[in-house]
């Protein structure tokens, strides 16, 4: 069962990394995330202008802002930094780091593949 499922949590916006968890009912009725729930999307080994863009960091950049910059939501900053291959969302890559950010169009596909066809089990 995935957290979306959840009837208190089935308002849970499909973007939120969150709703995607499994999560696991005990015979007393408590639940359990699977926090380890991974997401991987690989980028193409080279950059395409065509599905792509840069985003070069600045000293005041969070990954909520890129997020919302690029795709008008603070939801999607886990996407990111999976894109990115950073695995600890918390430390800041240095000013001038380049990031390659999926064109929102291309997001939309990439997530509803990933979770409808049951990749992220």
């Amino acid at each position: 069962m995935k957290l979306g499922d959840i009837k208190s949590y089935e308002d849970l916006s499909f973007l939120k990394l969150e709703k995607h968890f499994n999560v696991y009912e005990t015979k007393d009725g408590q639940y359990f995330l699977n926090l380890i729930k991974t997401f991987n999307v690989e980028p193409p080994e080279a950059f395409n202008a065509e599905v792509e863009t840069y985003h070069t960091i600045t000293p005041t950049d969070n990954f909520y802002y890129i997020s919302y910059l690029h795709y008008k939501t603070i939801d999607l900053w886990w996407f990111i930094c999976t894109y990115n291959k950073i695995n600890n969302p918390t430390v800041r890559p240095e000013p001038g780091t380049k990031l390659r950010i999926l064109k929102i169009n291309y997001v939309a596909k990439v997530l509803n593949k990933y979770f409808n066809d049951g990749n992220g089990k």
